[in-house]
């Protein structure tokens, strides 16, 4: 790798890092969706042979997501209700980072199973 290819890695990495430390992870209601992410990734392995509620589980996920600009702004206007300090920025970093890139990366594993599942019926 180049010397511009590192620095970009070594900045993405410092990104990471302050995301990271900024961010109490000991809060219960971070906790809780962290949780809810791993029983959803349990689920999705679970029920992989299910195409219904595969198709369901990639609905509801898709439908989070899109709304989560809306989701970003009541959190930031009740953050004091559940939370130490505010992370809800206006142009929604820490939700897409926290709550939509896990769900997006739930929807991709659903989409992948779903396309195996679809080829396995046309052979």
């Amino acid at each position: 790798l180049g010397s511009s290819s590192k620095d970009g890695w070594r900045a993405a990495i410092d990104a990471w890092v302050g995301f990271y430390s900024a961010v109490d992870w000991r809060e219960p209601w971070l906790r809780a969706l962290l949780a809810a992410h791993a029983c959803l990734f349990i689920v999705v392995l679970l029920t992989r042979r299910d195409e219904r509620t595969q198709g369901v589980l990639f609905c509801a996920c898709a439908a989070i997501v899109f709304m989560a600009e809306r989701i970003n702004a009541l959190a930031a206007a009740k953050w004091e209700t559940f939370a130490t300090q505010n992370y809800f920025d206006p142009r929604g970093r820490f939700t897409s980072v926290v709550l939509s890139t896990p769900l997006v990366v739930a929807t991709l594993v659903i989409l992948v199973n779903l396309l195996l599942i679809m080829t396995s019926m046309m052979v």
